[in-house]
């Protein structure tokens, strides 16, 4: 018997994660509360933009889920490319928040492409690893494995973002 798309999901990780973005959504909502903006889904607020993100997260998930796993094997470094060309972008766009300039901001909405690079990052260095002649014990992949990394650690440490940057060490 063939399952289906949903049937294979791991329902107790997504419940504890819904509960858990609630949990926190409703600190942020108690702990800044204000009767002028007595609005849940106000973006200028805090819990509102929180909400907002919950939403676009769980759109995100579910498009991700439906996507063929060979759509992301046909275009991880057509992704890798795209994000790249946004932290160069940030890099003469950007606005600093709190002493790194790694931020779009569109309105109220701030957005970080260095959130993008972990997964176009790790997706690439995948695709590469699992190449038919890739060994690691030659020098030549492990350099090329190497400049895979490099190129986002480098865009995001010229835009001072170190907390950023130290996740990619994981992929070391």
């Amino acid at each position: 018997m063939k399952k289906g798309l949903f049937d294979t999901l791991d329902w107790a990780s997504i419940i504890l994660y819904i509960t858990l973005v609630f949990i926190g959504i409703a600190f942020i909502y108690d702990t800044t509360y204000s009767p002028l903006n007595p609005s849940f889904f106000n973006l200028k607020t805090s819990y509102g933009k929180q909400s907002m993100f919950f939403v676009l997260s769980i759109i995100t998930a579910i498009v991700i889920v439906v996507l063929d796993s060979k759509f992301y094997t046909t275009f991880a470094y057509v992704l890798f490319g795209a994000v790249m060309l946004l932290l160069v972008g940030v890099l003469i766009f950007g606005v600093e928040i709190k002493g790194s300039k790694s931020w779009f901001k569109f309105g109220s909405i701030a957005f970080q492409p260095a959130e993008l690079a972990k997964f176009a990052t790790a997706l690439a260095l995948a695709k590469f690893l699992s190449g038919y002649n890739i060994n690691l014990e030659r020098l030549k992949d492990k350099f090329q494995a190497l400049i895979i990394l490099i190129i986002p650690i480098a865009l995001i440490l010229m835009q001072g973002d170190v907390g950023s940057m130290l996740v990619f060490s994981s992929l070391i």
